[in-house]
Parts: structure tokens; C-alpha cells; sequence
């Protein structure tokens, strides 16, 4: 196309630019001090761009002036008549009340030029500025004096390069907000972020990106361990990028990690010796604490994505609960989700402790019994709460104050629930149970043989059931003897 943005500027010189453009703004990476940021790109600008004079202003806070805060080449001093600028005046202030960049090769003729001795004295031809800005604010301005003509490029290559100082000077000046900030509360910031993931994240990946998303908190031990684990995995992977996410229920970390076809020989599958074994570690970790690791191999089969999320625990509550489940599997999961839930567990039998559970021969131990309802069980007596495999822990908390409070949850008043068994009636069962007789059983007890077969029929009505045999499976199904 004749009109393209190709046949205006000079691709190749455009392209090369950029590179050393890039070679300015890696100088600035990490860099937390806004006036050391100036002084490096206008350093660097002196050296990668045939320029004679670079300056960087910065808007002051009451937004009336702009700061002289680096200068490099032939003038390195910031004090003088430009070290501080009226937003609105001259060239420099018009750029950032404005936010319009400006290039002239025809400085000493510029109507706007206080001092035409000075450019025609050192030769200079070429002016460049360009606002450091974002859609909301102006951070400063960038100029850029040159002796020879500057190209149209170079204005291309000022707003790929101001894009990155805008940004990295805008961090810079929150976090010395934030610095006088907790100075004025009497901690240091050091101390105040001392917990936080990102600079423990930072610190592990070295020169990996690292892109925070989300109101960072601080999270305990367990998790930023984990985390931090992780990125120390993904940084011997090679890891091109990670990203740490906050959002309302989990807090998750994606790492990026290029790989070769020799590593993926088919379409879904890895060689099984290029993920660390520290990985299944972490996997089962998340999985006690709620969360999950996933690791996908995506199109074109040249990357692969490490995926770590875990949920937020609750704040730690003073009161403890007891978890009594059947299955080991289950009293592993509930005991896990207690701890998410933010409560303590407890191993002591106590009437005033909660009480999760599936058997219904440790009803008579708490006065707070929340019921694990699995299948179509007939409820026991004695319960104050009902909640099935898919409680969540916010759900528990909810649960464990609402029973605390002498509230029912997940029943009603009405609901049909079973007769507890008494201490003669589970003996009787159990000794049936070991396929002893009604003679037998009478004669272990020392009771006749007709109180047994009272205490039996009794049971069976308690349980609607018509036979032993039924009887037998209905408590033992539901857990009810033990």
C-alpha cells in the first residue's frame, strides 16, 4: 500500500531503534527508585541514540510544576532556570498539560526557544519530546536534544520506550507513597511487606516476569511455601513468565514453561523425567489444603502451563472441633476442611465441643452433633445439624456457629429422625451381630432369654424394621453400632 506506515518511515532503522530502546528499558528493570530510573534512561538514551542532551521531568505533587530530576550528556547539573517548569510554559510544560509529543529538527529557529545562542552554539538541530502519561494521569516529560536531524522513527521508538519508564516510574512512586506511609505509622516498609508472596516470588524467579493481579494479602505459612516452591521449580524449568492472581475465594500462581518436541513425544503425554518429583509433593499438599495443581500441555505443543491455586483460609477462631468419620478417607477430608474453615481440631471427648461425624454410637458425646448424611439414611436423634460430602469450608463455619448458637442447620424441628438405640439394646445387637442365640446372648448378659427378645423386638420397632436380618443392616449401614 503506498500510504502504509512502511512507506513513511524507514522499517530497518525503525526495527534497530526499538532494540536499543529495549536495551534502555532492561536497565530499568526492577528498579524501585523513581530519580534512579531517570538517570538510567537518560543515560542510557546518551549512549544507544546519537543525542547530545537527555532530561526527564516529573510532575510535582501539587501538579503546578514539572521537576527537573536527571540530565545526561551536555548538561548533567538539575539545578538552573529549567530545573523546575510551570505546567502550561514553555515547550517542556506544554508536552505535559498537552500530552502531545513534538519533533523538530529546527530548534535554534523554534519561535518557543528561550536560548537560541545556546543551541546554535553547541549545533544543536534535533529536539524530541514526548509525556510520560497514562489515560488517567501525566507522570513527566522526556526530552531528547540532538546535533544531528532526528529521524520521524524516533518518535516511534520514544513512545514504545515512555510506555515502559511510565509505568516503571509510576510503581516506583507508589511504592515511596507507601514507604512514608508506613514510615509515618512507625514501621519500616521492609517489615510491613516482609510476608508479602510477590517479593518472595520475586526474589525466586531472578529476571522471570512476574505479573500481580489482584489486592495482594498476606496468606500463611503452608501456602506461601508452597508458592514459593513452586516458582522455584518453574525457574530451573526455564520458566518464561509467571503471573500471581488474588481473587475472591483462591489465590493462584501460572507459570509458563517452553518445552521441546523431544520433551512432548506425543500429542498429550511428557517424559516422565522432565517434571521434578517435588511436583507430585506439591500437588498432594494443595489437595490436603483445598486447592489443586495442574500442569497442561497446550497447542502447538511447545508450552506448558503450571497452575497452582489454593484457597484463602479463614482467620483462626478459638473454637475447636472434633471429627469422628468411619472411612479414614473422609476423616482425613473433613479434618482438612475444619482447618480451611479457620477452627482448631479437637481430639478430646466434650459435651461442649462440636462434633462431626457418621456414627451414631458417638451421638451421646457432644451437644452439638453435626450429622454427615450419606445416602438415604433415616436421621438419629440427637443431632443438631445435617451436611453432606460437599460441605465447602465457608459452609462449616457457617454450620459450627449456627449449632454454637443452639440453632438447627439442614433440618427441621419435625423431620423424621431415629430413635437412638439404649446402652442393653446395642449389647443385645452387637452379640447378635457375632451370630450368637437368643440362650447365648441371655447367658453372656446375665438376663433372661425373654429380655432379649424384648430388647430385640424393641429395636426392630425403633428401626420399622420386620426382620433381625434387616435390623442388623440398617445399624450397620448407618453406623449406628459399633
Amino acid at each position: 500500500m503506498s500510504d502504509s506506515i512502511l512507506d513513511i518511515l524507514n522499517a530497518p532503522r525503525l526495527l534497530f531503534d526499538l532494540q536499543q530502546a529495549n536495551r534502555v528499558a532492561q536497565n530499568i528493570y526492577a528498579c524501585l527508585e523513581a530519580q534512579t530510573i531517570a538517570h538510567r534512561v537518560t543515560e542510557g538514551l546518551i549512549a544507544q541514540f546519537n543525542c547530545i542532551l537527555a532530561r526527564i521531568w516529573l510532575v510535582e505533587s501539587d501538579r503546578a510544576y514539572l521537576k527537573l530530576v536527571a540530565s545526561s550528556g551536555l548538561h548533567v547539573r538539575t539545578d538552573g532556570f529549567f530545573s523546575r517548569v510551570p505546567m502550561g510554559a514553555f515547550k517542556v510544560g506544554k508536552i505535559a498539560q498537552n500530552r502531545v509529543s513534538f519533533l523538530s529538527n529546527n530548534l535554534p529557529n523554534e519561535p518557543w526557544v528561550k536560548d537560541r545562542d545556546w543551541a546554535m552554539r553547541h549545533g544543536i538541530q534535533g529536539f524530541a519530546g514526548y509525556p510520560l502519561a497514562t489515560p488517567e494521569t501525566v507522570v513527566g516529560v522526556l526530552a531528547v536534544f540532538s546535533c544531528e536531524p532526528l529521524a520521524p522513527e524516533f518518535l516511534e521508538v520514544l513512545l514504545s520506550l515512555c510506555t515502559t519508564v511510565t509505568v516503571a516510574l509510576g510503581n516506583a512512586l507508589e511504592f515511596e507513597r507507601s514507604r512514608q506511609s508506613w514510615q509515618g505509622m512507625g514501621r519500616s516498609l521492609p517489615e510491613a511487606q516482609a510476608s508479602m508472596l510477590s517479593d518472595r516470588l520475586a526474589r525466586g524467579l531472578h529476571r522471570v516476569p512476574l505479573k500481580l493481579v489482584g489486592t495482594e494479602r498476606s496468606l500463611p505459612a503452608s501456602l506461601t511455601y508452597l508458592f514459593v516452591r513452586l516458582a522455584e521449580i518453574a525457574q530451573n524449568l526455564d520458566c518464561m513468565t509467571c503471573s500471581l492472581s488474588y481473587g475472591e475465594e483462591f489465590t493462584i500462581l501460572r507459570a509458563i514453561v517452553p518445552i521441546s518436541e523431544a520433551i512432548a513425544p506425543s500429542e498429550n503425554d511428557l517424559q516422565e523425567d522432565f517434571l521434578p518429583a517435588e511436583l507430585e509433593q506439591i500437588s498432594f499438599a494443595s489437595l490436603c489444603l483445598g486447592g489443586r495443581l495442574e500442569t497442561t500441555l497446550d497447542e502447538p505443543r511447545k508450552i506448558l502451563q503450571i497452575v497452582l491455586q489454593l484457597p484463602y483460609f479463614q482467620e483462626q477462631s478459638h473454637i475447636r472441633v472434633r471429627v469422628q468419620m468411619r472411612s479414614p478417607i473422609l476423616q482425613f477430608a473433613f479434618c482438612q476442611v475444619v482447618v480451611a474453615a479457620g477452627f482448631g481440631l479437637c481430639a478430646t471427648v466434650s459435651k461442649k465441643v462440636p462434633l462431626i461425624c457418621d456414627r451414631g454410637s458417638l451421638i451421646a458425646e457432644s451437644q452439638y452433633v453435626i450429622w454427615v448424611q450419606q445416602d438415604c439414611q433415616t436421621l438419629p436423634k440427637g443431632i443438631k445439624a445435617k451436611i453432606d460430602l460437599e460441605m465447602n469450608p465457608t459452609q462449616l463455619r457457617q454450620v459450627v456457629e449456627a449449632v454454637l448458637q443452639g440453632e438447627l442447620w439442614g433440618i427441621e424441628e419435625s423431620a423424621e429422625t431415629q430413635k437412638m438405640l439404649s446402652v442393653r439394646e446395642q449389647e443385645v445387637m452387637k452379640l447378635l451381630t457375632q451370630g450368637l442365640r437368643d440362650r447365648e446372648i441371655a447367658g453372656q448378659l446375665y438376663i433372661s432369654e425373654s429380655t432379649v427378645k424384648f430388647h430385640i423386638n424393641n429395636t426392630l420397632a425403633k428401626l420399622k424394621a420386620k426382620t433381625r436380618v434387616q435390623a442388623l443392616y440398617e445399624l450397620m449401614h448407618n453406623g449406628w453400632l459399633e
